[in-house]
């Protein structure tokens, strides 16, 4: 992996878990403030995934999924 991926990879990584935080503080607000801040994440979380489209990855959340070693997944 050269300098430019890992840097991609470190941006992007840090990005899902500030939105995994914000959705949480997003839980917490009252339903009407709640619907627009999720619809921002949701665009902001788009935009991380058409960037690495574009950059020719694909990230696939397995929060929760148990670990089997025959998936055809790269780690980063």
């Amino acid at each position: 992996m050269d300098k430019t991926e890992k840097n991609l990879s470190d941006f992007i990584i840090e990005s899902r878990r500030f939105a995994d935080l914000f959705e949480r503080v997003i839980s917490k607000l009252p339903e009407e403030e709640k619907r627009r801040y999720a619809g921002r994440l949701d665009w902001y979380k788009k935009q991380m995934n058409d960037v690495l489209q574009n950059c020719g990855y694909k990230f696939a959340d397995l929060s929760g999924e148990i670990y089997d070693s025959g998936m055809a997944l790269t780690e980063v």
